[in-house]
Formats: C-alpha cells, structure tokens, sequence
C-alpha cells in the first residue's frame, strides 16, 4: 500500500508547493499571518520526508519552510479552520487553480489539500487522517488524529 501511496503523497505535496508563501506568525498580531490552530503541537517527520518535500520546493519558493503538526480534531474540522481564517484576514483561495488529479483519490481516504494567496505570499496546507501516518513514517500521530502541514515561503 506504501508504494502506492507515496508517488501520489509526493505529487500531492509537490504540486500544492506552488501556491506557497509567507512566514508563520500570530494571525491576531498580523492578518498576512498563517493562523494558528488551537491545541496543534509540532510533529518531527522522518529525514527521508524532509527531504522529498525540500527537494519539491528547492524551485519553487524562496525560503521556504513547512512544518508538521497534530490535533486529536477531525480533518474537516481542521480545514474548515483554515478556510474561514484565511478567507477573513483577505487570502484568496486558490485551491480550485492546484492540478491536482489524484486530489478526489486522496480525498476518498481523509486527506485534504487547500492553498491560499495574499498579493507575492502563499500558503498550501495539506492534511491526513492519522490512519496513513504510519505509512508515511510518521511516528506519534495516533489513528485518530489529524497529521497536517503548512508549507510557507517567498515567490
């Protein structure tokens, strides 16, 4: 399942890179802000992953970062934060314009993908339910749990 698995994740991850952008700060202090999910805490992600990622957004985006983190909230719940935060501090959603083929596939299995724009910034943030975790390599995400990542940098 792992080996089918991981060319659609690396896909996923590396076409949602290119709607991103912006440093991670408070989104009270600064509506440019990626918001900040309530009771999240970061996650470490196997080397191998780090790299993969890195290597899909090495030209893409200037200074990028992207971190990895849990709640113990549904994925819908998650991504309904996400979209009504980045709507109302004036991000444009650009989610429709990612080509993502294999998007509906991974749906299907809990994860979503949603990518945002503010002027030159951007901001993808792809979630998995925590029953693919494991497959990913991911150690201390529990089956219920959410696992998701917010990609951000410079155009």
């Amino acid at each position: 399942m792992f080996r089918r698995f991981a060319p659609v994740l690396a896909l996923l991850i590396i076409l949602s890179l290119a709607l991103v952008a912006c440093g991670e700060e408070k989104a009270a202090a600064n509506p440019d802000a990626i918001p900040s999910y309530n009771g999240a805490t970061v996650v470490a992600v196997p080397a191998a992953l780090k790299t993969q990622i890195d290597g899909g957004l090495k030209d893409q985006v200037k200074g990028a970062k992207f971190d990895f983190y849990k709640t113990t909230d549904e994925g819908t719940k998650v991504k309904t934060f996400f979209t009504d935060n980045l709507i109302k501090n004036g991000w444009q959603d650009m989610t429709s314009t990612m080509k993502l083929d294999d998007l509906k596939q991974m749906e299907t299995m809990g994860v979503f993908a949603l990518g945002y724009q503010k002027g030159t910034k951007a901001v993808a943030i792809v979630g998995f339910p925590g029953a693919l975790t494991a497959m990913m390599g991911v150690d201390g995400v529990g089956q219920q749990d959410t696992l998701y990542m917010v990609i951000s940098g410079e155009k």
